[in-house]
């Protein structure tokens, strides 16, 4: 009895089968691995762009207290901020119906989440609370001995905010610099 041997040729193994699908499959566990990875970073990169932009906010709102100051002829430049340490800070009061916002304290050393505003999209002092919390301080800087002057006439300015994201903290800090320029 005559065999042909390409009779047992015709198709795949049992053996090649299972080999290409392995193949198959580590590829297609790396692509997830590689999307799953992207996603989680883009979601970082959203979350610390927001803290960016809330801390930066954080910095213009005392900017904007300084030259408030100047043009309604505060007694003196500093009102409104120079109170916020670090021991103290202070957190941003947008109140309602008021034109620009004010810093208040925060009563103790935390300061409460700022909050986010669904309905309107953006982040105020009313609504659910987020998972980011901002301090805002200043730092006097020192007088010079033997100086003429009792006041100071600059302030280091930080405003930081912290959230949690996968158990990990986070914390973006931007500081400046604001002087008596009047």
């Amino acid at each position: 009895m005559f065999i042909n041997r390409s009779q047992f040729h015709k198709g795949f193994t049992l053996i090649e089968t299972l080999f290409a699908v392995l193949i198959f499959s580590s590829a297609l566990i790396a692509l997830m691995t590689i999307a799953g990875r992207g996603i989680s970073a883009t979601a970082d990169a959203e979350q610390e762009t927001t803290a960016s932009y809330l801390a930066q906010e954080g910095i213009e709102i005392v900017r904007n207290i300084r030259d408030t100051n100047y043009g309604n002829s505060a007694p003196l430049w500093d009102t409104g901020f120079s109170t916020c340490t670090q021991t103290a800070p202070c957190k941003v009061l947008y109140g309602i119906g008021a034109t620009t916002p004010t810093l208040v304290s925060c009563g103790g050393t935390t300061c409460p989440y700022v909050a986010y505003d669904a309905q309107h999209g953006v982040y105020s002092d009313a609504g659910i609370p987020s998972e980011y919390l901002r301090t805002i301080y200043s730092i006097p800087a020192p007088i010079p001995m033997n100086s003429t002057i009792t006041t100071t006439n600059e302030y280091e300015i930080v405003s930081n905010v912290s959230w949690v994201s996968k158990t990990i903290p986070h914390v973006v800090t931007l500081n400046t610099i604001l002087k008596d320029w009047h």
